[in-house]
């Protein structure tokens, strides 16, 4: 192998040189023959002034640098002066025949007898003879000598570059088998594959079995980074929070729900200790428990005004995986369910009570007088009445709630709104109660009864809650490209402290005067729901002795 490289490289060596030597030689060769001929063209152009200028000819031969012919030449070729011995007629040279028929001329022509390479160059005066100035490639090689002695140590040069280059680089293409097995041997498994065979046939075997088990290793590391991202984009999306400890306690990997939840900064929690997150004795217990094979744990902490489940469980390296659920929603409807069974049974067992008290009393005979019975009667005719009410409220509030999904009708909402105003009427004249309507023509589309509860219970309880020769004002149009439905009144009005839950189940500001009106408590909230049910809100503004205000707004047509 040593012989091989030595005699590739004496022979790419000699190879270079040559060449190198050559093209050298040319290039040089070249510039030198241009300087020449741009040598001749100026001092053809300076002589030619001269001429022009009536200078003689054998002054003009002797003003000519050493070495060049002159030579002028009519205008039919014959030959008026010469600075050597020539023919007597150039009209035949292709020079001269250009200069007469252009202005100018130049040709090289080759000497026979000398063997060198002459150049001229022709220009026609204004008289019509031409002058002609030529120059020999003697001169050339002349000024070829003196350049070669600054060119050598730069052709030296470059010739030792080019020789380190040219070894190392066939040093290297004779190692290369080896180095390439050796660099296949350490490519990670990130690498692109190699699709070209190997130089020598002894290695081939070896290669293809090297890339064999490259490729399948990708294949398995592409499929588990794969994995990786699909559950990292499950984690990521949850948004119940989820934290994976290792046995040290060590945060292992935290979810952005988590972050939130606990208020944990990215760089204060992948890698830190859960000491440093979660501050609560109880829940660090019930880690430090369940790792150490306690089984599954679960806690409930408050944090940030929100209620949230931590699921605490064992994992298979010792350490414990955390499950953060938030109950906020979870626990107001387990206290809602268990206010309005409350609230239920309190205002059933109330009307339930007294007609089967009553009644007992009039069935037992306790009751002797007719104006009594008449007077019992009317009590249970009232509770009764009263219960149907509450019953009938019931119901219709489960049904607003079971009609999500439900299909919408066109409406027009200054029709439903006199049919409310209507049926209070007769309730605002007894109570003396004044209603004025400023109505616009409104279209929303959704349930014409549902709509009726909005405006009939928002007056309803505007009349009920109002003083003798209050008045209450229904207000409705267009605002912001919504149906802006507006009841006001100058009522009781209602303390701040019950604004949050007026529109809640059953809740009553003042029970003993709901209990006088027959209120059920279920009016507002039955008024929130069919809101809430056509995509609309309602808000409230009430102050104690000044009256209530509340607003409920709609998706309406023609926005």
């Amino acid at each position: 192998m040593k012989r091989r490289i030595f005699a590739l490289l004496l022979c790419c060596t000699f190879v270079v040189a040559t060449a190198a030597f050559l093209v050298t030689a040319a290039i040089f060769y070249e510039r030198l023959r241009e300087e020449l001929c741009g040598d001749l063209r100026s001092e053809a152009a300076v002589m030619r002034l001269a001429a022009e200028r009536g200078a003689p000819a054998a002054e003009l031969a002797r003003a000519a640098s050493p070495g060049t012919r002159l030579s002028l030449i009519g205008a039919d070729g014959s030959v008026l002066f010469d600075t050597a011995e020539s023919e007597a007629s150039h009209a035949d040279r292709p020079e001269v025949q250009e200069a007469l028929k252009t202005g100018s001329g130049e040709a090289s022509r080759k000497s026979e007898t000398l063997l060198r390479e002459s150049y001229y160059y022709a220009l026609r005066l204004d008289d019509g003879v031409v002058l002609r100035l030529s120059r020999d490639s003697g001169a050339l090689a002349v000024l070829l000598e003196g350049g070669a002695s600054a060119l050598l140590p730069v052709f030296f040069l470059v010739m030792a570059l080019l020789c380190v280059a040219l070894s190392a680089l066939f040093a290297r293409a004779m190692t290369k088998p080896f180095s390439e097995s050796v660099r296949e041997l350490n490519l990670t498994v990130e690498d692109a594959d190699g699709g070209r065979a190997m130089r020598y046939p002894e290695f081939e075997p070896f290669r293809r079995s090297i890339l064999y088990q490259r490729r399948q290793t990708r294949q398995f590391i592409a499929e588990l980074h794969g994995e990786k991202r699909r559950i990292t984009d499950i984690i990521e999306s949850m948004r119940e929070g989820l934290i994976l400890l290792d046995g040290e306690r060590q945060i292992v990997l935290i979810n952005d729900s988590a972050r939130r939840i606990l208020h944990a900064q990215e760089e204060h929690s992948d890698g830190r200790n859960v000491v440093e997150v979660l501050r609560a004795p109880e829940l660090l217990d019930a880690i430090r428990k369940s790792a150490d094979g306690g089984g599954a744990k679960s806690c409930d902490r408050e944090i940030g005004g929100r209620s949230y489940r931590f699921f605490v469980s064992p994992s298979a390296e010792g350490g414990a995986i955390l499950f953060i659920v938030d109950v906020t929603e979870l626990k107001k409807a387990e206290e809602i369910r268990r206010d309005f069974a409350a609230n239920v049974s309190h205002e059933l067992k109330t009307p339930l009570t007294s007609i089967s008290g009553f009644s007992e009393m009039i069935s037992s005979g306790m009751v002797a007088k007719p104006e009594e019975v008449r007077r019992m009667a009317g009590i249970i005719h009232t509770e009764a009445s009263r219960l149907i009410g509450l019953v009938c409220d019931i119901i219709r509030l489960s049904e607003i709630e079971n009609l999500k999904g439900a299909g919408h009708d066109p409406v027009e909402l200054s029709s439903v709104a006199e049919d409310a105003v209507r049926a209070v009427r007769g309730a605002a004249e007894k109570r003396e109660v004044n209603l004025s309507c400023e109505l616009e023509p409104v279209t929303t589309e959704g349930d014409r009864t549902m709509l009726f509860e909005i405006f009939y219970n928002l007056l309803d309880n505007a009349v009920k809650y109002n003083r003798p020769g209050g008045t209450v004002r229904l207000e409705l149009k267009k605002d912001c490209g919504q149906a802006l439905i507006r009841v006001s009144d100058t009522g009781i009005g209602i303390d701040s402290e019950h604004l949050d839950r007026i529109f809640e189940r059953f809740y009553r500001v003042d029970k003993s005067r709901s209990k006088e009106t027959g209120g059920t408590g279920l009016g507002l909230s039955i008024v929130k729901h069919a809101a809430e049910f056509h995509g609309g809100r309602v808000a409230i503004q009430s102050e104690p002795g000044s009256g209530t205000t509340i607003t409920v707004r709609l998706p309406c047509e023609g926005r």
